[in-house]
């Protein structure tokens, strides 16, 4: 189907937008192709008055000039990634963020790559893109953010793993550490192919020295400078780990940190944003602000929208 008729049905999609809501994407549009715009915008408004709705219209907006700017032989799947405060929401609003529908968006829509962010290691080069138009993903700060609650979930574990052996010191044991990352789970899945930069980023977080806090938390001896060591160790029988719940939630920190790093998106919508803590307070120094800094701050190139119905102290975007 030729552009014209894929950007009739986009605007279609628009027809129930309100005069203001439209004037509101138009502004929202003309900032971003400002030649001064840090590529960040805020929406804020009243409960009730459509910020969604809006971000729907942005969408439609930049996909629109994503297919009139790029030759459909180079052409990729839009990526759109929405944050929100959590999974119930995150639903909900994909659905209202939906440019496409029915049939349509069968043969349009991708498959999200990833709704947790350790998902971002994974390699998708095997994924069929052929005629892809979008991808809509979602993070929630309950499943992405928030680095030190816990180990994460099997499928976090696993990535994990699969980083781990490719290292040249681990590769020998990968049954101690499919055993050790597996922590009892029983469904255990056959190799994935893992992102090349983010293994190696990986790596270097592996070799950076270990903090006293986190020495003190995993009860760790001082002659064990780094993660790596600590594994190496762990695999030669010549430490034993007493807190191993602990140490992978340290270990899930380190690859989390990796991921943000080579997170990309075309656009990052980030909904009642105020409520984030980790991305409003510049100076904190914890994992979950470090992740934050390294989505928003370091990825100057792509776009974010943040939308917002709460009064707040404007900070630097």
């Amino acid at each position: 189907m030729n552009n014209d008729s894929i950007i009739a049905h986009l605007d279609e999609s628009l027809e129930g937008l309100k005069d203001f809501q439209r004037a509101t994407v138009q502004a929202v549009m003309t900032r971003f192709d400002s030649a001064d715009s840090s590529g960040r915008i805020l929406v804020a408004d009243e409960v009730g008055l459509g910020k969604t709705i809006v971000a729907k219209g942005v969408i439609v907006e930049l996909l629109k000039a994503h297919l009139r700017d790029t030759p459909a032989a180079n052409r990729r799947p839009f990526r759109v990634t929405y944050i929100c405060s959590n999974l119930t929401l995150a639903s909900e609003n994909r659905q209202k963020l939906a440019v496409f529908r029915g049939a349509w968006q069968q043969t349009y829509v991708q498959e999200p790559s990833y709704s947790r962010l350790l998902e971002v290691a994974v390699n998708q080069t095997q994924t069929n893109t052929d005629g892809k138009l979008l991808e809509l993903c979602s993070l929630t700060p309950s499943t992405s953010f928030t680095l030190t609650r816990g180990h994460g979930n099997w499928y976090e574990r696993l990535i994990i793993y699969f980083a781990l052996i490719q290292q040249p010191e681990l590769s020998p044991f990968a049954d101690k550490l499919s055993e050790f990352m597996s922590d009892g789970v029983k469904k255990w899945e056959s190799a994935h192919v893992l992102e090349s930069t983010i293994v190696e980023t990986f790596k270097a977080l592996l070799t950076e020295p270990l903090t006293v806090e986190i020495k003190n938390w995993c009860e760790i001896s001082a002659s064990d400078n780094t993660a790596l060591q600590v594994l190496s160790d762990f695999c030669n029988g010549l430490l034993t780990l007493t807190h191993q719940t602990r140490f992978r939630a340290h270990l899930r920190s380190l690859m989390a940190k990796a991921c943000a790093k080579h997170l990309t998106a075309d656009l990052f919508i980030l909904d009642e944003f105020q409520s984030f803590k980790a991305l409003l307070d510049t100076h904190e120094d914890d994992d979950q602000t470090l992740v934050a800094q390294q989505v928003f701050n370091n990825n100057k190139a792509c776009k974010v929208l943040l939308l917002s119905a709460t009064p707040f102290s404007i900070i630097p975007c």
